[in-house]
């Protein structure tokens, strides 16, 4: 036996060195870019261990470097479940679930990141608008898209105009090196240049002569047409050979290739470039005296961020970075700079549907507008990016991994004209009443027709409505709408867009008065606590002390406004006493009587709101006294023992009194005759607090009270 267990001793041992060695042998790969190499021997390792986070997480990576962000997901997972203590997993895990268009999930995980590492912008901007993916998949209409067909399954990317001619960057065609990139086992990238034809496909493409093409990655390239230069990202090179830093890193540097008399002079090394880190992707704006560049020099906000320099009689100046309302902790690259000075790039970190997005900020002096994602179907969940965009005839192309076909394609977009629009609008209070399930009103100037919409649980609508009108919008349906538009909006006559949200607007409480809004609100937050059992009440604290604020008028009403709401037959015990109190003062002042009268009450059954058969009589000699006496009007005051929880039963009341208001209005009472209050256990009939109380005690606090405001006695016909 002890043999065989130093026998299994001495295995596990060869196996812990084995992989051990296995996983030297991966990293010295990764570190060299030879990442589909690195990746087959990590997963190697994998097998013969499985309890590594390092070897787990080390395989995500080498997918993502490789494209592979959907796959990815799954590895950082397992290292997450093996206690990675690496932040960085949970922050992998949540951009995969965005390329696996979970996007519920990646803001759960977006979350947890954010927790440990609050300071990390990434998570607070997919964590600003937690359904944000909605709106950005909303307007899949607007743009119509077309996957060139000189597309291969290589890579191809990076179009910009050329004089007269357009070029980009592929290593789908030809290439004149006969060697691969160990990052990913493709050929290395050429500059073509092409023309473009009425259907948009580029025709007639070549590469570019002269000295603009090397045997390794050439591109992408940027030509300004100002100074007839080509500024091309290619890896640091003396000698016709890579150039490596002292981490083994082959930087990427910007050259200029000057284009005199048709040919092209040899490259330039920029003054901003470095030995010691990347410069690329050189973007031009359209005088000719700014460019925007991609850099991870030190002092920047993440792993790439986006840079702007000067140029003036052929002199660069010092880069600027652009600061943290374009770059984040992520990677932001690609930029196009269009003629009407709007910046496009791509980013990682800002809020979007997975891999890189294309944004859009409006340049303003030396800063920038925030950024704003261009949607799907621009952006997808794959890698969307290197964009260029003619304005005045509103096309353009980009590049994006999504087609499965291979790697990197060139689409080509153009912009869609609409007859209509689909217009959403989100509505709130600022006491946070809750609107949803409330009727409004869309009246629209031009037709003069309305529309009747209920706002859905967030308090919002969206409607699809013609171009080239102007809407108003109202609290509200019918004859109790709002007086005054609680907004008002103007569809254009150009639609580029076919779904538009017009943000937040505030409803006042007069305009929520006028429709009656308040009365359903009060209601409905009566009846969701109403309907809970005792024992789980608990779990609705936060809805009875709304109703809690509602009882006592703070923060909700004012005496004033209740007085209000009395013509909608809605108050409370504080405003009838109140009411009651200035209708005798009125009274007085005319030298009349007002005297008050009590019918019997009207009683219920334990948790009970509905009008019993016993109780009906009484209800119908009251409706026989006030159609015979138009003048009389009465004041329905609910009450409940004081069994249970004080906010329960002050819903209960309200729900008694609400019975009476329904049956008093289905015999044929106006509503305007009476109002209603509820006041719960608060003036009991029978004071329990004092002495224990039978049944009968708490069936008498069980009431509902009726009283008379009038300048004469009616005649009831019943025994007080």
């Amino acid at each position: 036996m002890k043999a065989l267990l130093t026998l299994g001793a001495l295995l596990l041992t060869f196996n812990i060195v084995a992989q051990n060695g296995l996983v030297k042998e991966a990293d010295g790969l990764f570190d060299k870019y030879s990442f589909p190499e690195a990746l087959e021997i990590y997963q190697e390792a994998w097998r013969q261990d499985s309890s590594s986070a390092h070897v787990a997480r080390q395989v995500g990576l080498c997918m993502r470097k490789l494209g592979m962000l959907e796959e990815s997901g799954a590895w950082f997972m397992r290292a997450i479940e093996l206690r990675s203590e690496q932040t960085s997993d949970m922050l992998h895990y949540a951009e995969a679930m965005k390329a696996q268009r979970e996007y519920a999930q990646a803001v759960f995980w977006y979350a947890l990141y954010g927790q440990q590492e609050p300071n990390d912008r990434r998570a607070q901007m997919h964590l600003k608008d937690t359904r944000y993916f909605h709106n950005l998949m909303a307007d899949s209409l607007k743009y119509e898209l077309k996957r060139l067909s000189i597309n291969t399954d290589k890579p191809s990317f990076g179009m910009c105009k050329f004089n007269d001619r357009y070029i980009f960057s592929t290593a789908g065609i030809r290439s004149f090196g006969s060697e691969v990139n160990e990052w990913n086992d493709l050929p290395y990238l050429d500059i073509y240049q092409c023309d473009i034809d009425a259907e948009g496909e580029f025709v007639s493409a070549s590469p570019v002569e002269g000295t603009v093409n090397s045997k390794y990655h050439d591109g992408p390239a940027y030509f300004d047409p100002v100074s007839q230069t080509m500024f091309i990202t290619r890896n640091n090179i003396k000698g016709g050979r890579p150039v490596y830093d002292q981490s083994g890193t082959a930087n990427l540097k910007v050259y200029a290739h000057k284009l005199e008399n048709g040919k092209w002079s040899k490259a330039t090394d920029l003054a901003f470039n470095s030995e010691n880190y990347s410069v690329g992707h050189a973007a031009m704006n359209k005088m000719g005296d700014q460019m925007i560049f991609v850099s991870n020099m030190p002092g920047g906000y993440g792993g790439t961020d986006l840079y702007r320099v000067y140029v003036k009689n052929g002199e660069w100046g010092e880069p600027e970075n652009l600061g943290p309302m374009i770059n984040t902790e992520g990677n932001e690259m690609f930029p196009f700079i269009s003629d009407n000075n709007l910046l496009y790039f791509s980013s990682d970190g800002h809020a979007g549907l997975g891999g890189l997005d294309i944004f859009v900020a409006e340049t303003m002096g030396r800063s920038y507008s925030e950024p704003q994602n261009l949607g799907f179907p621009i952006n997808s969940p794959k890698d969307d990016f290197s964009i260029f965009y003619n304005e005045e005839e509103e096309v353009g192309y980009f590049s994006t991994n999504r087609t499965g076909q291979g790697s990197d394609n060139i689409f080509r977009f153009s912009t869609v004209r609409f007859m209509q629009q689909i217009v959403a609008m989100t509505f709130e209070t600022k006491e946070n009443a809750l609107l949803g399930g409330k009727y409004i009103t869309l009246s629209s100037l031009t037709t003069k027709r309305d529309t009747t919409l209920r706002l859905d649980e967030t308090g919002s609508f969206q409607l699809a409505v013609d171009a080239g009108q102007d809407f108003a919008v109202f609290m509200g349906s019918g004859e109790s709408k709002s007086h005054e538009p609680i907004a008002t909006f103007t569809v254009s006559d150009l639609l580029e867009e076919t779904y538009i949200h017009l943000g937040s607007f505030l409803v006042g409480k007069e305009q929520l008065i006028e429709a009656g809004i308040i009365k359903e609100v009060i209601e409905k937050l009566a009846t969701i606590v109403g309907n809970d059992s005792l024992d789980n009440r608990a779990k609705d604290q936060e809805i009875r002390l709304l109703l809690e604020k509602l009882r006592n008028e703070t923060n909700f009403l004012s005496n004033a406004e209740f007085d209000q709401l009395s013509t909608t037959n809605l108050i409370d015990d504080t405003s009838l006493n109140q009411l009651v109190s200035e209708q005798t003062e009125e009274v007085k002042q005319k030298n009349s009587d007002l005297r008050q009268y009590h019918l019997n009450n009207i009683y219920f059954g334990f948790d009970q709101h509905n009008i019993r058969t016993s109780e009906r009589d009484k209800i119908a000699a009251l409706i026989k006294m006030m159609n015979e006496d138009p003048s009389l009007s009465i004041i329905v005051k609910a009450h409940t023992d004081s069994r249970g929880d004080d906010n329960y039963n002050l819903a209960l009341s309200l729900r008694r009194a609400k019975s009476m208001q329904k049956y008093l209005g289905d015999k044929g009472i106006s509503n305007d005759r009476f109002q209603i209050a509820w006041v719960g256990e608060r003036e009991l009939a029978v004071d329990c607090t004092k002495q224990p109380c039978t049944a009968a005690d708490h069936g008498l606090n069980r009431r509902v009270e009726v009283l008379f405001i009038g300048t004469e006695a009616p005649s009831l016909g019943m025994e007080d």
